[in-house]
């Protein structure tokens, strides 16, 4: 298994289909980050290429540092809102919900604080699954 740094909260890319969509993705989570102060390390390793959320959930699950996870798939690199995955690791690992590219600092301030809870999210989410805030 891949050994993942846990000084940050991670991003990572499960797609390797579109090169320019995931530099364009990446370009604008950096500067949504920088903006807010928050940090990701962006995570593009190979091996995780086509996981899905379950599996994701199961890889990082057993990391008690860790309770979310955030994922760049087809779907972030091919829609206009680039909507990044929310992966639960902790509660019920591999549940998930999107959350467009401006709200994922707001997203991780809050799962990190506990200050709202991943089932409200959930309660939260437009009828396509996405969190706009």
């Amino acid at each position: 298994m891949i050994e993942l740094p846990v000084d940050r909260t991670l991003l990572i890319r499960t797609d390797f289909t579109d090169d320019a969509g995931w530099l364009a993705v990446r370009g604008l989570l950096e500067g949504h980050a920088r903006d807010s102060g928050t940090e990701l390390r962006f995570v593009e390793e190979r091996a995780f290429d086509g996981r899905t959320p379950e599996q994701l959930g199961v890889d990082l699950g057993a990391d008690p540092e860790r309770s979310f996870a955030f994922v760049a798939d087809a779907s972030t690199l091919a829609t206009a809102e680039h909507p990044v995955l929310v992966v639960d690791l902790a509660d019920l690992p591999g549940r998930a919900f999107r959350v467009v590219a401006p709200g994922v600092a707001a997203v991780q301030e809050a799962l990190e604080l506990s200050n709202i809870s991943f089932d409200v999210y959930l309660r939260r989410c437009d009828e396509d699954g996405v969190f706009r805030g």
